[in-house]
């Protein structure tokens, strides 16, 4: 993005997920109902919070963006962590990792001390991050500045292609008003869209692997077609089992999109675009995991098989670990013997080496999500 502005030469594309990151962090103090941000706000679909945080931390890092008002939330951090376990272990392990645990726990770190912990997300700490919601004014102009002429680019057709082949603007543009038409005639100029790009299909030639919808949302209102009130993946309003795992924004059209939209329709008749959403069923039986058209094999792992036959009881639940102890050992549930004081690491663990799995499978990192009282399903999966 730096060679935009400093060389005038082509710049490669970001993914779209990383422009998700950078944009949101700008535009946060219009887009986001929130009194501070946090790295799950800045997350962008089928990616875990702790990998958002490194790599915007390097993106940071490479644009020399000055970050302030990021801090960490050390109170709410050791309500769910023990201290002294963590930091006796980490001194044991990683001499570096422990001096960037301390940093940040007194909130006197810099970014390779975020990424040190971050990048260790048994850690949990990248869930703990707060920025200030409005961005230190220099950081602002900078970042507008890199975000607007990476923009004109990209709807300039200027970008560098590198790895991988991407539509030109004026394709992006067509899958985008094929998908905002197939809202306004129900919704009018003011909607909801929900996008999720790994299960919907626009059915142009090779066209759903280079379509980039938040390239073309951001591109839309710079061209002052859309406006953008508010985007997110995760909704705090609402209980785990509700949410869903797609892009969620509220956009108004303007009367220059009307116009253009007019004239097309006057000019020429434009195929209908179906947007077919793919479901992928996630099932368990008997020890197999069937997750993203994948069978993942926990047989002959006990610990790993029995806690997901439990969770899987009840897919919407958050499991105490109190309840599933109860379920595992009958002694304890009619209290004839005690439970053992970190009885509850039995099933964090298991947790851990369930995702750990799935991870070398499907390259996804969290289905199962838990601390150290609660347990379950990431609703994103099921």
């Amino acid at each position: 993005m730096k060679n935009v502005i400093k060389n005038k030469k082509r710049t490669p594309y970001l993914k779209d997920g990383m422009l998700y990151s950078l944009w949101k962090y700008l535009n946060g103090y219009r887009v986001v109902n929130k009194n501070t941000l946090c790295f799950e706000d800045l997350t962008p679909v089928n990616q875990s919070i702790w990998i958002t945080a490194v790599m915007f931390a390097n993106m940071v890092t490479e644009l020399g963006l000055d970050i302030k008002g990021l801090r960490f939330n050390k109170e709410a951090y050791l309500t769910y962590y023990q201290k002294k376990d963590k930091v006796a272990d980490i001194k044991k392990k990683n001499s570096n990792l422990h001096k960037s645990f301390k940093a940040v726990l007194n909130n006197r770190y810099n970014l390779e001390d975020l990424k040190n912990v971050c990048f260790f997300n048994n850690l949990g700490m990248h869930e703990f991050f707060e920025f200030d919601k409005q961005v230190f004014q220099k950081t602002k102009n900078k970042l507008e500045y890199l975000l607007n002429d990476y923009i004109e680019y990209f709807t300039e057709d200027k970008m560098l292609t590198e790895k991988k082949n991407y539509s030109s603007f004026e394709n992006q543009k067509q899958g985008l008003t094929q998908i905002i038409e197939s809202y306004r005639g129900e919704y009018g100029n003011n909607f909801l869209i929900e996008f999720n790009p790994d299960e919907h299909s626009i059915p142009f030639p090779d066209f759903n692997n280079s379509f980039l919808f938040i390239h073309s949302l951001i591109a839309f209102e710079s061209l002052k077609l859309i406006e953008i009130n508010k985007i997110w993946i995760y909704d705090w309003e609402k209980p785990p089992e509700d949410q869903t795992e797609e892009y969620k924004t509220y956009i108004t059209l303007t009367p220059e999109y009307l116009r253009e939209i007019g004239v097309k329709n006057k000019k020429s008749k434009k195929r209908k675009i179906e947007i077919k959403k793919e479901k992928t069923e996630t099932k368990y039986n008997e020890g197999v995991l069937h997750f993203k058209n994948k069978e993942i094999n926990f047989r002959n792992k006990q610990n790993q098989k029995e806690l997901l036959t439990t969770l899987f009881e009840e897919t919407k639940k958050n499991w105490s670990y109190d309840e599933i102890q109860d379920k595992w050992d009958e002694m304890i549930k009619l209290r004839v013997v005690d439970k053992r004081k970190d009885y509850w690491k039995k099933f964090y663990s298991a947790g851990d080496d369930i995702n750990t799995t799935i991870a070398i499978e499907t390259q996804i990192k969290d289905f199962i999500i838990k601390n150290t009282k609660e347990i379950r399903i990431n609703p994103r999966y099921i």
